[in-house]
């Protein structure tokens, strides 16, 4: 070992090429995991080009496929009715017609200069899913390495290389369906809530600067919140029962702001970040809704109305520690008390609105896997979790 050392000592080029390893040698091992991932994704590729003819490996491509046409011949508007699903009377696109097509149609646009032929277009839809599963590596490294310093992100990247099951089959080639790029977009979102939240502890805004239009400090909290919530809205736009994102996060600043205040620490930092990306998320997620009603299957009021709903219980809890703060109460009565408001809420929720809370409740059962409709319980991503009766 100590023969290694002076070597290692004496020798200005060894040391030079270790410490360039050392600063770099996640950009390398980030070019071989993209290598690697692209390599076991595209390698089967010629097995859906016959005769020149395009095909695809099941149903749902076919489905996207349609809709990456249309979409393409009346850009930007993806198709708003399907008369082939729900043969013969057809059905709406709903959660599957929607940005996901828009993607494909635009690159497919881009590539073929404005009018690509059928072929071209197919030929997109075979392939730009698994460029969508590569590009998750890109926030995956960065939320590993926010955790876990280079090596965290070292580490993330590879399990997302090695990763089989459901994620590698929706991100193979010839299996174009949306869920490669939820998996995607959800990752963005979850990346832009992290670096919001934390430029928030860093610059440490609170709102007075607002009120004084004191624009500088609280520049990169409000750009970065922004940016997160159009995260959201763009993951949302892909996948409409995605709003389960909305719900997590949440119950997240619920958690953290009651922490942060319970420790001593001022929470309002983290509810203007808060606020500000679910804010931003309900407000442009608006713009893609298509139904006036409530319902997690399409783009509807329901993904508005949760986001704004989580931006104001940010403003009401930092407004409540203020509160809490100007009248010396002690400080472990503050969360307590915010649990107690939010359960009066959905008790009052129950009361006044019985079936609206049966909605809720039914679909918070489904989401976990405990119950799900005969129709969805025939698609294997909805299917319930199978207990084994003892």
């Amino acid at each position: 070992m100590s023969e290694w050392r002076e070597r290692y000592d004496e020798s200005p080029g060894l040391a030079s090429t270790f410490e360039w390893l050392e600063s770099y040698y996640q950009y390398l091992v980030g070019a071989f995991v993209i290598v690697f991932m692209l390599y076991t994704r595209l390698r089967e590729w010629g097995n859906f080009v016959v005769d020149g003819e395009v095909l695809f490996a099941g149903n749902d491509p076919w489905y996207h496929y349609r809709n990456t046409v249309y979409a393409v011949e009346h850009w930007p508007a993806t198709m708003p009715f399907d008369p082939w699903t729900y043969f013969p009377t057809g059905n709406t696109s709903g959660q599957f017609g929607t940005f996901f097509d828009q993607i494909m149609a635009t690159v497919a646009m881009v590539v073929g200069l404005g009018s690509p032929s059928d072929q071209l277009i197919a030929m997109v839809v075979l392939v730009v899913p698994v460029i969508l599963g590569v590009l998750i590596t890109v926030p995956t490294y960065i939320i590993g390495r926010r955790v876990g310093g280079r090596f965290g992100g070292i580490v993330a990247l590879v399990i997302v290389a090695l990763s089989a099951g459901r994620f590698l089959g929706v991100g193979l080639v010839g299996s174009s369906d949306h869920h490669i790029a939820e998996s995607l977009f959800q990752a963005l979102s979850v990346l832009g809530v992290r670096v919001a939240v934390g430029v928030a502890h860093r610059d440490k805004p609170i709102f007075e600067q607002f009120s004084e239009r004191s624009i500088a400090p609280i520049r990169s909290t409000v750009g970065w919140a922004i940016l997160a919530g159009f995260a959201i809205t763009t993951y949302l736009w892909v996948w409409p029962p995605g709003v389960l994102i909305i719900a997590v996060l949440g119950i997240y600043f619920l958690l953290q702001l009651s922490i942060e205040f319970a420790r001593g620490q001022s929470p309002e930092h983290t509810a203007i970040a808060g606020a500000i990306t679910m804010g931003t998320t309900a407000v442009t997620v608006t713009a893609g809704v298509n139904v006036l009603t409530i319902t997690a299957t399409e783009v509807s009021l329901l993904q508005p109305i949760m986001a704004g709903l989580v931006a104001f219980g940010c403003l009401f809890m930092a407004w409540l520690a203020r509160l809490w703060e100007s009248r010396d109460t002690p400080r472990w009565q503050y969360p307590v008390t915010v649990f107690g408001i939010v359960v009066a809420g959905f008790v009052l929720l129950r009361l006044v609105t019985p079936d609206l809370f049966g909605y809720f409740l039914g679909q918070a059962q489904r989401v976990v896997g405990f119950t799900t409709t005969p129709t969805a319980g025939t698609v294997g991503e909805a299917a319930p979790i199978p207990f084994s009766q003892a």
